[in-house]
């Protein structure tokens, strides 16, 4: 009996090796690299748009003291001190934009100038306007007060489709010659 036990386990052994190694693959052949180019496209659509302006006027303005100022408030609203308007002119700046899914603006104004000069005599200047500060409201909290100084500020956006206002003061500390100035201020919008 010892002998009968034994044979089977050792033919079934056998078995199990001769089947192992017929799962072995045999190497003939070295692989070889392949490659293959692509290419990406694709476009924006919709994205930040701006879809109108308007630019800030004072209009025509009689100074009535040798000092004064006038502002315009971003809503539209104007204060004069030291002169009266002698046009109906005026207007607050705006900018419409479309922000698309932003939610955060930086707005940042460059040539702001503390003095420009009006006019000169003898090569001494004549008289000279103040136009250092603008206000800017829109949709976000507050207004934004933006100087020579401090030209930018980040503000988060309570609506990404209405309109940016702008405002100014103009201020005088001389005689101002009669004539006009036009000064150009730039607001980027950073979205």
């Amino acid at each position: 009996m010892l002998k009968t036990r034994t044979l089977p386990q050792k033919v079934a052994l056998g078995a199990v090796l001769v089947g192992l190694s017929g799962f072995v693959p045999k190497v003939t052949k070295v692989a070889k690299a392949a490659t293959a180019t692509i290419s990406a496209s694709g476009s924006f659509t919709g994205g930040i748009q701006i879809t109108a302006k308007t630019n800030v006027n004072f209009g025509k303005v009689v100074a009535t003291a040798p000092s004064g100022s006038i502002s315009i408030t971003p809503g539209g609203a104007t204060f004069v001190n030291g002169a009266f308007f002698n046009s109906p002119t005026i207007s607050n700046g705006a900018v419409v934009f479309n922000a698309g899914a932003a939610k955060v603006m930086t707005v940042q104004v460059s040539g702001l100038q503390k003095t420009i000069p009006l006019g000169t005599v003898a090569g001494q200047k004549t008289g000279i306007v103040n136009f250092a500060t603008v206000k800017v409201g829109g949709p976000f909290p507050g207004l934004l007060t933006l100087t020579t100084a401090a030209p930018n500020d980040t503000v988060l956006l309570t609506s990404t489709t209405q309109p940016v206002r702008v405002g100014a003061i103009l201020s005088w500390g001389a005689v101002q010659p009669i004539g006009s100035f036009s000064q150009a201020v730039v607001i980027t919008l950073t979205f």
